[in-house]
């Protein structure tokens, strides 16, 4: 803004004023993100199929998929994404067609192309448009807000996500508390614990990348974040312990080297990296001893028995898979041998499997480059331009090199966790672009940006 003497004067952004949820764009972003959150089905949506019954028969998560109220539900919450990308449509394929993120965008094309070689075409397209959607929803998020409005949001959505699972447990056990094995473990919105685990791990992190302007806000971060802890436990899930601990190692780790030189952080890292892969490799060879301290049987729950089941069908489309979501067919299929040795199995157990079952060789490869170029992002900001919100992206990267090896799944359909891998490459491939430390307030639209959210 420019005085009446026509001298230039800093004005802070109205977004540093209002809260996120004083907005009416907050709470519309609000609404398709809780679905993506519960990726696309929500607890008490199928609670006749959470029982022993159901679940044995593989349906709790099939059970009224396709039913006009599922479709209807999924239609609306794409019709809100359409709705609230649209204004900014050209924006949002402008930063896409970046060269710096081709390996991004790369993957969703390569799955779209699947549909040519697909067990079922018709099943590819019906996923793998929601997927660009989803991938332009993510994409949206760095067009649309500020650096400081997207760590602000997801927290808020992390509030209301939060309540949701204390009230359905509370409330609505039948819902919110799995009841097929009488273990009592809470799955909360979701449908299954591990799912819960994961997701309110990376609900987690916002609450660490907020810096708290007063000593109430401190106290509600600090409540906020025992709350999250406290479901993740009662979630009895071992994946969501482990992850959720290993994210806290890393926001811990992160945060404390913020205080020493770039080539003490180089140090570090090689000293920290070479604990991990001793780590790894001690883990791998007591494998079996470490499941059964977790309370799990030798096999995993029977994971390893499937990836040595699944190596005999990978070897018969190895370079381009059987199709974006069109392996997990039941009976139909090359998946109809595998469900004959393990009832109603719909899922690798492991995401690169998972990726190579349906995109094949070629699409772990564009995976795993995507991967590892945002983690050198994740370095260059580490030791260049550390902030609270290269943080929150970091974070999040963290979580989806978790994932090749935690059981979750990338670029699955209807999961926040690829619009927030998407989101976070994107803004810290930017970030790295901006060697000299360039202002990009004016890409995000604000008069300035503050120092701890900024990426130039």
């Amino acid at each position: 803004m420019r005085t009446k003497t026509g001298k230039r004067q800093s004005v802070k952004a109205t977004h540093s004023v209002q809260p996120i949820f004083n907005l009416v764009l907050g709470w519309a972003l609000l609404v398709p993100t809780l679905f993506f959150v519960a990726r696309g089905t929500f607890s008490f949506d199928r609670v006749q199929s959470n029982n022993l019954l159901e679940y044995d028969a593989g349906t709790i998560m099939e059970t009224g998929a396709w039913s006009i109220y599922y479709r209807g539900e999924q239609m609306l919450m794409y019709l809100v994404v359409c709705l609230l990308i649209w204004p900014v449509l050209p924006s949002i394929f402008k930063e896409i067609a970046r060269p710096r993120n081709y390996w991004l965008i790369l993957l969703p094309i390569w799955g779209g192309l699947s549909m040519i070689w697909s067990q079922d075409p018709m099943k590819t397209l019906l996923n793998i448009i929601p997927m660009f959607l989803l991938t332009c929803f993510g994409t949206y998020l760095t067009v649309r807000l500020s650096p400081e409005r997207q760590v602000e949001f997801f927290l808020f959505a992390g509030v209301v996500t939060l309540a949701a699972n204390y009230l359905l447990v509370i409330f609505y056990p039948s819902a919110g508390i799995a009841q097929f094995d009488g273990k009592g473990a809470w799955q909360g919105l979701f449908v299954h614990k591990n799912q819960c685990g994961i997701v309110m791990t990376y609900m987690l992190i916002p609450a660490f990348c907020v810096p708290p302007s007063t000593l109430l806000k401190r106290l509600g971060l600090v409540v906020y974040v025992i709350a999250d802890l406290f479901i993740i436990v009662m979630t009895q899930s071992r994946t969501g312990w482990l992850t959720a601990s290993c994210c806290l190692v890393f926001l811990t780790m992160a945060k404390l080297s913020w205080k020493f030189a770039w080539k003490e952080k180089v140090l570090i890292a090689v000293c920290v990296l070479a604990i991990v892969l001793l780590i790894s490799l001690l883990c791998f060879a007591y494998m079996s001893e470490l499941a059964i301290l977790l309370g799990k049987d030798a096999t995993l729950t029977g994971r390893t028995n499937i990836w040595a089941t699944l190596w005999p069908v990978l070897g018969k489309r190895p370079y381009v898979g059987y199709g974006y979501s069109a392996f997990w067919l039941g009976m139909r299929g090359e998946s109809a041998t595998l469900n004959l040795a393990f009832t109603n199995l719909a899922n690798a157990e492991n995401a690169v499997m998972q990726m190579w079952l349906e995109l094949g060789g070629v699409g772990v490869v564009i995976m795993c480059a995507g991967i590892l170029i945002s983690c050198k992002h994740v370095w260059w900001s580490a030791l260049h331009r550390p902030s609270n919100y290269t943080l929150w992206c970091s974070a999040n990267v963290f979580l989806t090199v978790l994932a090749l090896v935690d059981g979750d799944k990338i670029m699955f359909p209807n999961t926040i966790e690829w619009a927030l891998y998407v989101a976070s490459f994107i803004s810290l491939s930017t970030n790295a672009r901006n060697p000299k430390g360039q202002k990009v307030a004016a890409r995000f639209g604000l008069d300035e940006v503050r120092p701890t959210y900024q990426l130039g």
